[in-house]
């Protein structure tokens, strides 16, 4: 009686791409062929060899973006070309272009730092690090999407905007950036939105499969998009000014419970003080001596010293022509108190 033996093992041939953190390079093929081999009454036969089996990789769309932030970003009123700071990942088995679009947060929206945005900027624009990561320049991060981000790579993104002039100190604007996966099949030029593959495996061709997460903005998982709130917050002087008067003496009176009559001496006291964050430099005061009365000549003193009328000591003087007294505070600190007085007549 003639006995069979059959042996049969698979060999894998074929192109294999480049291994990342999602695994063999999209459109690879990998392909394999079984050989069979068998005995017949202990003699050798043959061996055999099925087809060819191949298929492609399919391409598997992940990635991050996260604010490169730690902090706010402080920002001052009236300030241009503000920038705020992302690092966006790509984990994907490809090349993936990346269409950015930034959105002000809602007034009233919890920012990314457990703060509560109240107030949107003027203008949001994004983006792209000419080459991997780093910081924002002007003159050379000019491209607005990020183009051919190969595998297991990453790339500094922005958004880059201004702050009205009429914000006050510890105001808050969130943004949230988005990113959205798009095709790379072009060079220099943006891709179309990527579109996650529906239905059956589609052999012979690379289907897309969507495997991002949730981010920080709102977007869901396995949406083909990824978003971060980063936030600016307003740190700046807050001046406040108040003007008060105090009879000193009149004609009758002299000193004592002296009253608004004319010939009275009365004096101003400005009192500026700042309760922001940040210092206020060069402040200027400036008053005009109101009519019915008349300067006391060399009566100005700024924060404590006498000031000449014609200037000379630099932050006081008296102009008679328009009967202006004005002021110089270089410098008001935080929590800091300025004083001015001067002294006038009564006609």
């Amino acid at each position: 009686m003639k006995t069979k033996t059959i042996r049969i093992a698979t060999c894998f041939l074929g192109v294999h791409g480049l291994l990342h953190a999602a695994g063999t390079t999209a459109g690879t093929t990998i392909s394999n062929q079984a050989s069979l081999g068998y005995t017949v009454g202990g003699v050798a036969q043959t061996s055999l060899n099925s087809n060819n089996y191949q298929f492609v990789v399919d391409e598997k769309v992940i990635f991050t973006m996260v604010k490169a932030d730690s902090a706010y970003v402080s920002v001052v009123p009236g300030q241009t070309a503000v920038v705020l700071s992302y690092t966006l990942t790509n984990s994907s088995n490809a090349i993936v272009d990346y269409r950015l679009s930034a959105a002000n947060q809602t007034i009233g929206a919890t920012d990314a730092f457990a703060g509560t945005t109240t107030f949107q900027t003027a203008s949001n624009a994004t983006f792209a690090h000419s080459s991997g990561t780093g910081t924002y320049n002007a003159g050379t991060d000019t491209k607005t999407f990020v183009d051919q981000l190969a595998a297991d790579t990453a790339i500094s993104v922005y958004v880059v905007s201004s702050i009205s002039l009429t914000q006050v100190n510890n105001d808050i604007a969130g943004v949230n950036l988005t990113a959205i996966a798009a095709s790379a099949a072009t060079p220099g030029t943006l891709g179309s939105d990527l579109v996650n593959t529906s239905g059956a495996d589609t052999p012979g061709s690379i289907d897309i499969v969507f495997a991002d997460g949730t981010g920080t903005g709102g977007d869901s998982a396995l949406d083909g998009k990824i978003s971060s709130i980063d936030a600016f917050k307003v740190v700046s002087a807050t001046i406040t000014v108040t003007k008060t008067s105090t009879v000193l003496s009149d004609p009758i009176n002299l000193t004592t419970n002296p009253k608004r009559i004319p010939g009275s001496t009365i004096q101003y006291t400005i009192t500026a003080q700042n309760t922001g964050s940040a210092a206020a430099t060069a402040v200027n005061v400036s008053d005009v001596v109101p009519t019915n009365t008349t300067y006391v000549a060399s009566s100005i003193v700024v924060d404590g010293v006498a000031q000449a009328d014609n200037g000379s000591t630099g932050d006081g003087s008296y102009t008679s022509g328009t009967h202006t007294v004005a002021g110089l505070f270089p410098t008001i600190g935080t929590s800091t108190t300025k004083i001015m007085t001067f002294k006038v007549t009564v006609n």
